[in-house]
């Protein structure tokens, strides 16, 4: 990945990683120390397992990285290792978040809107605004 830094080079490819995952929507902050051999998904169902109340939907969530220093945030891809990640500090920061909710938020607001870039549309609300007013005469009306 272009910009990452492989952990494995700052540290033994065999050290245990220390992970603080946040679950904001249960308002839960998890200790974690795994190997970094360990794949992400793993991970992601040691922490929802640990958890003092059950997610709803939680096949929906997956562990995302927060933006920091610049960099954009972005979900971990669950079948790869969780020591592929770079993090900025010896503990890594992450959070248990819905996929489906980040991905409104990056919606582009003009696609958003179905009718605002159908031409066909404009035209007919403009020929709709033509027989209404009085100064376009309706030729649907002459005899």
């Amino acid at each position: 990945m272009e910009g990452d830094v492989e952990t494995s080079s700052l540290h033994g490819p065999d050290d245990p990683l220390r992970l603080r995952i946040l679950v904001p929507e249960l308002n839960v902050q998890k200790a974690f120390t795994v190997a970094r051999d360990t794949l992400v998904w793993d991970v992601k169902q040691q922490c929802l397992s640990a958890l003092p109340k059950e997610l709803k939907e939680s096949f929906n969530y997956g562990l995302f990285n927060p933006p920091e220093n610049g960099r954009a945030g972005k979900f971990l891809d669950e079948e790869r290792r969780i020591g592929d990640y770079s993090f900025p500090s010896s503990e890594g920061y992450l959070e248990v978040s819905d996929s489906h909710q980040s991905d409104l938020h990056q919606i582009d607001p003009h696609r958003s809107n179905p009718h605002r870039s159908d031409p066909h549309r404009s035209d007919l609300h403009r020929s709709d605004l033509h027989r209404s007013d009085p100064r376009f005469p309706d030729d649907s009306n002459v005899a």
